[in-house]
């Protein structure tokens, strides 16, 4: 029972990390929420002069319940993306690199130029056959194009294509995988980290997505040892996402069938490649 206990408290301070990057988002995001509320209730004020505070309120609280609100909300806080996420790595970025340099023991595996390549390239592959896939079975899987605006590409690169895997991949690669080794095996460690990363995504589209890029992502980490190879795939994916996600959904399926041939051959030619390594 003690035994259990003590594994328990490993585990859920393990968790801690994970925690800490979803609560600074919220946090942030309720911050800016509240800042937008502020502004609006001014610019309702100076549309309606003649009407009290509690009359403004009012007219507030119904506004809050439509789809214009909600939309402008929405957009609101994807323009000021890059900020939340520049915000967010400069309070985390600095804890948890410092942390993850004292945890990491083991020797980094230096790859050549062309390994670097061979790595962007099957990451750009991976994020296009896994779109495709689940475009193809979107009627069964909720599937949402977040990046069909071209105005909110250029946020949606700095924060989710870069910073975001950055921060992503020194929290679960970096501190959650090294922490689970200290008291897993490296196999179970690997799996756990996976679950994790897969469950701090919303939709089932996106844990099932997850899931996939996650093992790749830690496939590289343990081959390597180098944080900087996963962060590297992973900026590669996100940002391949962002940009090819509308030609995805445009050409039809007989196009989109026989990329996921193509390129699903490109990248067992990879993974057939580096088990050498």
């Amino acid at each position: 029972m003690k035994t259990k206990l003590e594994y328990l408290k490993k585990f859920c301070k393990t968790l801690i990390w994970p925690l800490i990057l979803s609560l600074s988002q919220f946090i942030l995001i309720v911050l800016f929420t509240l800042f937008f509320n502020m502004q609006y209730l001014n610019s309702l004020k100076v549309q309606y002069p003649t009407l009290n505070n509690n009359q403004i309120n009012d007219k507030f609280q119904e506004i809050l319940n439509s789809n214009k609100y909600v939309q402008e909300l929405s957009d609101f806080l994807i323009d000021k993306s890059v900020i939340m996420i520049i915000l967010l790595a400069l309070i985390i970025l600095p804890i948890i690199t410092k942390k993850y340099n004292s945890l990491k023991k083991d020797k980094i595996t230096k790859l050549t130029n062309k390994e670097y390549i061979k790595i962007i390239i099957t990451s750009i592959f991976m994020a296009v056959v896994l779109n495709l896939i689940m475009y193809l079975f979107n009627k069964l899987i909720p599937f949402t194009n977040r990046y069909d605006s071209s105005s909110t590409k250029f946020y949606m690169i700095i924060s989710t294509g870069i910073i975001g895997p950055i921060l992503e991949e020194y929290i679960f690669r970096g501190m959650v995988f090294n922490e689970l080794k200290t008291f897993n095996t490296k196999k179970i460690a690997l799996i756990l980290t996976t679950i994790l990363f897969a469950l701090m995504h919303t939709e089932l589209s996106q844990i099932i997505y997850a899931l996939i890029i996650g093992s790749y992502l830690i496939y590289l980490y343990t081959k390597t040892n180098d944080i900087k190879v996963s962060i590297m795939a992973h900026i590669a994916i996100n940002i391949s996402t962002i940009i090819f996600l509308p030609f995805i959904m445009s050409v039809n399926v007989f196009i989109q069938i026989a990329l996921i041939a193509i390129l699903g051959l490109g990248i067992y030619q990879h993974f057939k490649s580096t088990e050498k390594v």
